[in-house]
């Protein structure tokens, strides 16, 4: 999800090539009007609203729910004692709705989606103009003008005036993409609360309490065909084992964070090929500006340095795997 919810323009923080999400644009527009400039990369307010609003509906576990569960847990924490030495943390699984998870983990995800934000936003706040980094006109653009408009044109556009003057805009725009991102991340939120099935389903410690989605649980079973109890069963113990895991092994959590940052903070968009899309951009064409938009020329590009890094992980995970027996 830290990948593939939609940036502050409707697409992926590192880009997925789609269009924008006009409905989101204009919703966050108008939540601006209502309430005023957001500070952060991220309206985490507009966040919270969102995916409380998009979740499906589900009624509180019931007092049969909560037994299953707990029969669960103890046959669970019976099988990983004979195959760990990790001592169970002795906290109750507790079996919840999807906007128990919602608020159960949600400060979690600040922590973790924040520094991908705040990458994906410094690297458009990069294209916008400034009084040190006046903008510059690519010649194909001044060519395509009138000789006598050449010399007005570029002498505005790169003017510190004009950049000083753009920096209203920018914060708008800045104001309005973390509205954006926080609308897009909680429609993600709600997405994803009908369908994970605990709290440790996407793989990193949200929370130190286990929960389990019964209602996702059941819709699970139902399709699979097979007893509820089973699948309570096998969501309990993966759960309790990642909770094991997340307690004695404290790091994990800070070392998840700080791969967030360092990658996050090595994002960058390709101006060049920016300036060349625009210098090929056709008016007479109608499909010209959806093709621009959907040929990537927005998204965040990863530097040599992260590139490495992500080949030095995987090369990691394959000499590990092959020395596994």
């Amino acid at each position: 999800v830290l990948f593939r919810s939609s940036g502050p323009f409707g697409q992926g923080p590192f880009g997925d090539g789609s269009m924008p999400d006009l409905a989101a644009m204009f919703e966050s527009m108008g939540r601006m009007m209502r309430q005023g400039a957001v500070s952060g990369s991220v309206d985490w307010q507009a966040a919270r609203e969102t995916a409380t609003g998009a979740m499906p509906t589900s009624t509180a576990p019931t007092s049969g729910h909560t037994q299953a569960v707990s029969q669960a847990q103890s046959l669970a924490d019976l099988w990983l004692d004979q195959v760990t030495t990790l001592s169970a943390p002795g906290t109750p699984v507790r079996a919840t709705t999807a906007r128990g998870w919602l608020d159960a983990t949600f400060s979690s995800w600040q922590s973790f989606v924040e520094p991908v934000a705040d990458g994906v936003a410094t690297a458009m706040s990069s294209l916008l103009p400034s009084a040190d980094s006046p903008t510059t006109v690519p010649a194909e653009l001044l060519d395509a003008l009138p000789e006598e408009m050449r010399d007005q044109v570029s002498a505005m556009l790169s003017s510190p005036d004009f950049a000083a003057m753009t920096q209203q805009v920018s914060a708008l725009a800045n104001s309005m993409g973390a509205s954006m991102f926080g609308t897009q991340f909680g429609k993600a939120l709600a997405d994803m609360s009908s369908h994970v099935c605990s709290a440790s389903d996407v793989g990193i410690p949200l929370t130190s309490e286990p929960l389990i989605m019964v209602s996702n649980l059941e819709s699970m079973a139902n399709d699979l065909s097979v007893p509820v109890s089973d699948v309570v069963l096998f969501a309990t113990l993966r759960e309790l084992a990642h909770q094991r895991l997340f307690t004695h092994a404290p790091w994990v959590g800070s070392q998840i964070t700080a791969a967030l940052h360092s990658y996050a903070s090595g994002v960058t968009i390709d101006h060049q090929g920016m300036q060349a899309a625009i210098s090929t951009f056709d008016p007479a064409n109608p499909g010209g500006l959806e093709e621009a938009l959907t040929g990537g020329i927005f998204t965040a590009q990863p530097s040599p340095a992260q590139r490495d890094r992500k080949s030095t992980r995987l090369n990691s995970s394959h000499v590990k795997r092959s020395r596994m027996p």
